[in-house]
């Protein structure tokens, strides 16, 4: 097996590096990582830990885990191992069936032998390279290896039509008489079923605001352009904008408050010595790697196009969201030396030549 980590190259707070409060202000310290020794022969953990049971399985027991704990996660780091498995994940189910709803997908591929054997492969070596995505404890009841894949590609899904969302309301504000991005269409399509669901399914008021749920289904349901048409944005709006963004963060806080609430519980509750200053600080503490992804899924979608921190790449179909430094409107592709240099200079050009038109 390779990319296994290694223990050496942990950090936790008890090591010297941590002793200045050298923190990154992303960094989280993770309660436990359960992790893979080099040693461990097994390539099927799964089918190894006899993960199937209604309990699951407890790494602590088996021989070829070992356990480090307050081990120092940058957030940005996690989330990212998160979207990228969530989107390997999401290319493998869309492989082999298009036109179909993302439940479909989903179900027919853990039935389907080859994709199934290969949802476990990419299981497999997420936890040899990251470790176990969630806390282990007896009293904690945590996801099984089928919620896992679903996790990782609601938070890839989730994340895009975020991105997607603020870059086409930026470019309205800027003016630019664009069509609506078809994978804009496509994947905002895969998620409206779980958002109408969870609209109607949520009784209690978990996001304070003006909106009520028949608005909010009417407003999705209509979503934001038409099947098909290829005129300018004509049926985006604030309104939607707005709801869409509630819609996902609601679908964040409903999923990270229920059954498995305490895998995805950040806190800041937990004073820490610090050896170097000789004071107590208090770090953020997480119990999950899940955990992590799914606090910093829930601050990206809190952002909008005007944080003085981030923003969208303002060439037409980029997604790309970059730390706003000087003046930069674009992601580092786009920038004068850039891998992409040459599209953004093409697209300046045409809008250079039709602003002549005019």
């Amino acid at each position: 097996m390779e990319n296994l980590i290694d223990k050496n190259e942990l950090i936790t707070i008890d090591d010297n590096d941590t002793a200045d409060d050298t923190f990154d202000k992303n960094d989280v310290i993770l309660i436990k990582l359960n992790y893979l020794l080099k040693e461990y022969p097994q390539d099927d953990i799964i089918q190894a830990c006899n993960w199937y049971g209604n309990g699951g399985y407890n790494a602590k027991n088996d021989n070829g885990f070992d356990t480090i704990e307050y081990v120092i996660r940058n957030g940005n780091d996690v989330f990212t191992s998160i979207y990228m498995t969530g989107k390997q994940l999401f290319k493998l189910i869309k492989s082999k069936q298009k036109d179909k709803s993302l439940n479909y997908l989903i179900d027919s591929c853990f039935i389907d032998p080859n994709i199934s054997k290969s949802l476990k492969k990419i299981f497999n070596e997420y936890i040899q390279k990251y470790g176990y995505p969630y806390l282990l404890e007896d009293n904690i009841p945590h996801p099984q290896y089928e919620e896992f894949i679903v996790e990782c590609i609601m938070v890839y899904l989730i994340d895009e039509v975020r991105k997607w969302n603020f870059k086409t309301k930026q470019d309205l504000k800027d003016g630019y008489e664009l069509p609506i991005d078809p994978k804009f269409i496509t994947l905002y399509n895969m998620l409206k079923p779980e958002l109408i669901a969870i609209v109607m399914e949520v009784e209690n008021k978990q996001i304070l605001d003006k909106f009520d749920k028949l608005e909010i289904i009417q407003v999705l349901e209509y979503g934001p352009m038409d099947k098909g048409t290829e005129e300018p944005i004509n049926n985006y709006n604030d309104k939607f904008f707005t709801i869409l963004q509630r819609s996902l963060m609601l679908y964040i806080t409903n999923h990270i408050n229920g059954r498995y609430k305490e895998q995805y519980q950040l806190t800041k509750q937990k004073p820490v010595f610090n050896e170097g200053s000789e004071q107590y600080r208090v770090y953020r503490i997480s119990n999950s790697l899940m955990g992590i992804a799914y606090d910093k899924l829930l601050l990206n979608s809190t952002a909008t196009e005007f944080s003085y921190e981030r923003r969208m790449c303002n060439v037409p179909y980029c997604i790309n969201e970059f730390e706003k430094e000087q003046q930069y409107k674009r992601c580092i592709l786009h920038r004068p030396g850039g891998e992409k240099e040459d599209e953004a200079k093409s697209y300046d050009n045409q809008r250079n030549y039709q602003s002549s038109k005019k």
